[in-house]
């Protein structure tokens, strides 16, 4: 089994999205996946912002029944990778993970292979959501094709050796 985890700041916005969206287009992968969302400062069994909702609903993707729980060090033992989604949380992710960890760590990556970070829309207007919707669901299409064996960005097809989209392999 293969299990991914998408971390933004409150797991209110952002990485519920990016969970809802992989979830979505998980079942052509290959294998069973274990997929989730947490948050660096979130509190426990807080539900979407009601933006995040919308612009779920907007991919075709409901994301209402979940709710947010922390990121706990405990993760990096059930998750082989881990999306961050800017880079202060993956710097703070990186000085988390015990040296013995072989997992993925990274932000999303273009078609291209260039990482990029989805702004945290929170209390700002529909637009910053859509901007932010927009992005995570670029980054989960490269995730899919690089996972479903399209290889396209070189990530993780490319092996062990090479860096996720943006990150940092342990």
């Amino acid at each position: 089994m293969s299990a991914i985890l998408f971390v933004c700041t409150g797991n209110l916005c952002r990485s519920p999205i990016a969970e809802g969206l992989f979830r979505a287009g998980a079942v052509r992968l290959p294998g069973v996946w274990s997929i989730d969302s947490a948050g660096i400062h979130a509190l426990d069994g807080q539900p979407p912002a009601p933006p995040a909702v919308a612009e779920a609903a907007r991919h075709g993707v409901d994301i209402a029944a979940l709710r947010a729980r922390h990121f706990t060090p405990a993760d990096f033992a059930r998750f082989d990778c881990i999306v961050a989604m800017d880079r202060g949380h993956l710097d703070y992710l990186a000085t988390l993970a015990p040296t013995t960890w072989s997992g993925r760590l990274g932000l999303f990556v273009d078609r291209r292979g260039k990482p990029f970070e989805v702004p945290d829309p929170y209390g700002r207007t529909v637009w910053a959501y859509r901007r932010a919707g927009r992005l995570i669901a670029q980054g989960i299409a490269v995730l899919l094709d690089e996972l479903g064996g399209t290889g396209k960005a070189g990530w993780p097809a490319a092996g062990p050796s090479r860096p996720p989209f943006s990150g940092r392999d342990r």
